[in-house]
């Protein structure tokens, strides 16, 4: 079902200055009223110009400076011309970034310290055992637990380390990388 072009909004708290929200859809007022059901403010779309996710990511770059937070943007002056533009349906899309920027260069690295080598091994094994209840039975067991994949830690994944491996090997499963 088509319902119509793609349009990149603005939506901000009424009689606030922000933080605005720059967005992507095909029914921009219909997105605001579904933000305003968890929102403590009433919400208003203050601006919106056709375009797809690409033109919403070059004004999530031209902004990033402002970035709050997903798709959140605190209010800057370049921010209120660029809405006022739009607006007045006079803003000139090559005064956005042509390229868009790395994501990563404005949003907040993710927290990654739970990644250890136990942790990523113990990933791979139940990667590896999906689906084979024949085997996940004998995990089970060598790990000395019923539904291993909740209650076992990863380090007691890496103590097993070669007995898990030795299941594998005799079911013909790829080695741990």
């Amino acid at each position: 079902m088509n319902r119509g072009p793609r349009r990149v909004y603005f939506i901000k708290p009424i009689g606030m200055d922000g933080p605005i929200k720059i967005g992507c859809s095909v029914a921009p007022d219909g997105r605001r009223a579904t933000l305003e059901q968890w929102s403590p403010f009433p919400l208003e779309v203050v601006a919106e110009i056709d375009g797809d996710f690409g033109l919403e990511t070059r004004f999530h770059c031209a902004f990033a400076e402002s970035w709050r937070g997903r798709e959140w943007f605190n209010v800057t002056p370049e921010l209120t011309a660029t809405i006022e533009a739009i607006k007045a349906g006079s803003f000139d899309l090559d005064a956005l970034p042509a390229k868009p920027l790395n994501k990563g260069k404005f949003r907040k690295p993710a927290d990654r310290t739970y990644c250890t080598d136990e942790f990523r091994y113990r990933m791979s094994v139940q990667g590896r055992i999906r689906h084979r209840l024949d085997l996940s039975e004998r995990l089970d067991r060598i790990l000395g637990h019923r539904h291993y994949s909740r209650h076992a830690t990863p380090e007691l994944y890496a103590s097993k380390r070669d007995e898990i491996e030795a299941l594998f090997a005799q079911a013909n499963l790829k080695a741990a990388a």
